[in-house]
């Protein structure tokens, strides 16, 4: 969820560079994603405790919940609109030339893999999720040293 708030400063940063029209386009994408993917979590999250009392269909009843044809189509599409968008958003890193051009690529490439490490077991799952941390740290570290070393924050001088 908080994906499209760490990629507007990077957005902005990247109007006026090479990589704009890639730029514009990762927030609405994100955004999009995110908003299909809470649909399916928040069902999710109220729905199974309201059929949690009864213990001889929970599960008959938490796959209906999880597993229809509309949840699963929320999902997916949500996943796929925020593969793009982070996609989008290393195309930026990568034309725009204004951080390291490889830094957002770990980044998508880990997002891009969402949806395949469900199917995985647990010792990957968790190791995708430590690896998208570490490539989302990478990218927000980028942002940073460029931000810090870039003139425009020097102070004028009088």
């Amino acid at each position: 969820m908080l994906l499209p708030f760490g990629a507007i400063p990077i957005r902005d940063a990247h109007l006026a560079s090479p990589g704009a029209a890639a730029a514009r386009a990762t927030l609405p994408l994100l955004c999009a994603g995110v908003g299909l993917t809470l649909l399916y979590y928040g069902a999710e999250t109220f729905a199974l405790p309201a059929v949690a009392g009864d213990a001889s269909t929970i599960l008959e009843r938490s796959a209906s919940i999880r597993f229809g044809a509309v949840q699963v189509t929320l999902l997916g599409v949500g996943l796929l609109c925020i593969a793009a968008g982070a996609i989008t958003l290393a195309i930026a890193v990568w034309r725009g030339r204004i951080l390291p051009r490889s830094s957002a690529v770990p980044l998508a490439a880990m997002i891009a893999l969402y949806l395949p490490q469900f199917f995985a077991p647990p010792p990957v799952r968790v190791a995708h999720g430590i690896f998208t941390a570490i490539a989302a740290l990478w990218l927000a570290g980028s942002l940073w040293r460029a931000r810090a070393s870039s003139p425009s924050d020097a102070p004028a001088s009088v």
